[in-house]
């Protein structure tokens, strides 16, 4: 039987320090389930401008926080997926004293990997970063915003209160989310996030 990912309800470790490097697979939901950011049409989603809005934002969060890293993200008609990586193994303007850490051979932090003999070592500095859910919230504000100014609306919320999350401990892992967000326009007609669906459910 092939193996799935997939997300549920309750996520969050109980005192776990999410600001420590981790790579996260994070989902974030529409108010209301509304189909708000697009369409999927023949398996591929077409964004709105709202969907480009969410785009444009969701890439400013590595432009603006130097210790994250963004891998594949998917924008659906009223949801989120992105899977992000918080290292602050980096060189910033506030870094503390060096250190040496493992990196990809490209630079980049490596994901996840019980085994894996591509890494080398470079010398780099310590700084600290703010924890996932202050990451989200300024995402969810500057997306709320945007969207509001271009439908002349204000105060209106665009996302549901919390988020869901999950910790992606080795490559399998990282794997398998990659997949799921890849696939998920081709199973948006099965997905529950679905509101044209009529009590027909994916299993979770």
């Amino acid at each position: 039987m092939k193996e799935r990912y997939t997300r549920k309800n309750s996520l969050r470790l109980q005192r776990h320090d999410y600001r420590h490097p981790r790579t996260f697979f994070v989902t974030i939901c529409v108010e209301g389930r509304h189909k708000l950011f697009g369409e999927v049409v023949n398996a591929t989603m077409l964004l709105n401008e709202f969907g480009e809005a969410v785009k444009i934002e969701w890439k400013k969060t590595a432009e603006i926080r130097e210790a994250i890293w963004l891998d594949e993200f998917m924008i659906m008609p009223n949801h989120f997926h992105a899977i992000l990586r918080i290292d602050d193994t980096y060189i910033g303007p506030f870094a503390g004293p060096a250190r040496n850490v493992d990196v990809g051979a490209d630079g980049n932090p490596p994901a996840p990997s019980e085994a894996d003999h591509s890494r080398v070592t470079v010398k780099t500095t310590y700084a600290r970063t703010a924890p996932l859910s202050t990451i989200i919230a300024a995402f969810k504000r500057a997306t709320t915003k945007r969207i509001n100014e271009i439908r002349g609306t204000k105060g209106v919320e665009v996302w549901q209160r919390s988020f869901y999350d999950r910790i992606i401990r080795n490559e399998h892992e990282l794997g398998l989310a990659r997949q799921y967000i890849m696939d998920n326009p081709l199973n948006w007609e099965l997905d529950k996030e679905n509101p044209d669906l009529q009590g027909v459910y994916w299993e979770e």
